[in-house]
């Protein structure tokens, strides 16, 4: 899978509670994105740890 800079995939505006999850995305890459800004991690969007965010989508 190639990851696409942040600037070149939509991201849909963080959710009003301040955390994202997999259904606030259509793609993938957006999610990834999302999870490339702060590999930490804080929304939990990739969920067995092996730097994919939202692998379902």
């Amino acid at each position: 899978m190639t990851e696409a800079p942040s600037d070149e995939v939509n991201i849909p505006p963080l959710p009003s509670d301040g955390d994202y999850d997999c259904s606030h995305f259509d793609i993938q890459e957006s999610a990834q994105a999302v999870f490339n800004r702060d590999s930490s991690d804080p929304h939990r969007l990739d969920g067995d740890g092996d730097g994919v965010a939202c692998e379902s989508l």
